[in-house]
């Protein structure tokens, strides 16, 4: 897992101190939050579904009766398809944003926007830039091909965009 951003607006913003969120999807009951104080991502992920599977067990229901899951995930992974924000601090030259975006779509990656404010210097000019929807595994095969690239300062910064 990693930080990711999210909007303002959106509940997952408002947690506070050392509360966790989860979010879960379902077919019937769609997205659901969960929220609760605990010592971090990994335990809490724990206890959570222990919690889940305890309340399946002692349901009155015998398990033959509960309705089966049409798919059971091998692995959970970090990889999202949503919106990127990437920030890029770099010794300024002609043709950086050029080279990036050359990567990006060799990927199949597009760019959403591209911000760069004035008055910083070259020797580590710093600029973001949005992209559109795309697989997170994807974009870290083409951010593997772009560190490799001389002109960073610092390594680049990605961070999904969760939106609601």
């Amino acid at each position: 897992m990693q930080p990711a951003l999210i909007p303002a607006a959106s509940l997952i913003a408002h947690a506070q101190g050392s509360q966790n969120l989860i979010t879960a999807t379902g077919e019937f009951a769609g997205r659901m939050i969960f929220s609760g104080y605990g010592a971090g991502g990994d335990p809490t992920a724990v206890a959570v579904i222990s919690d889940l599977y305890s309340i399946a067990r002692s349901a009155s229901v015998p398990p033959e009766a509960l309705p089966r899951v049409a798919e059971v995930p091998d692995s959970v992974s970090g990889d999202f398809t949503v919106p990127h924000y990437l920030r890029f601090v770099v010794r300024d030259h002609p043709g950086i944003v050029a080279a990036l975006a050359t990567i990006l779509a060799k990927y199949q990656i597009s760019i959403d926007a591209l911000l760069q404010k004035p008055g910083f210097p070259h020797s580590a000019l710093s600029f973001v830039m949005t992209l559109e929807v795309c697989d997170s595994a994807v974009l870290n095969r083409a951010l593997e091909e772009i560190s490799r690239l001389d002109f960073h300062v610092e390594p680049p910064l990605c961070l999904p965009i969760f939106v609601d």
